[in-house]
């Protein structure tokens, strides 16, 4: 077991895992408090005052999407950015990975794929 997680972390000790998701997970609580401040309270879907439970409900999706992507992002740093994942890279990562959901659902959108067939034809 010990020489699969070796493998899976492409030789990254699990104690830099851990600290790098830490800091990831930093990064995405960062942007959320950055978006709740840029909330459009004149929406007529957006409450007035500041609800959990609407918050909750609003935004659990992208931060399940964060909290499991992120991980795979920071083990496959490396190849995809060509350099070793640092701490300012792994809050970048928790930072920017809701713009990254959020470019793939602009995508999804504009070939028009329908989520319960994955776009095939009727």
């Amino acid at each position: 077991m010990k020489e699969f997680i070796n493998i899976i972390l492409e030789g990254m000790q699990p104690v830099y895992f851990w600290v790098y998701y830490f800091m990831s997970f930093l990064g995405m609580v960062t942007y959320l408090v950055i978006d709740l401040w840029n909330r459009n309270v004149v929406s007529e879907r957006t409450p007035v005052r500041f609800d959990w439970k609407f918050w909750i409900k609003d935004n659990y999706l992208r931060v399940i999407l964060t909290l499991f992507l992120s991980p795979i992002v920071i083990i496959l740093f490396q190849e995809i950015i060509g350099t070793g994942i640092t701490m300012i890279g792994a809050f970048t990562v928790g930072l920017s990975m809701d713009v990254v959901i959020s470019q793939i659902k602009k995508l999804r959108n504009r070939w028009n794929v329908k989520a319960n067939n994955y776009g095939a034809d009727e």
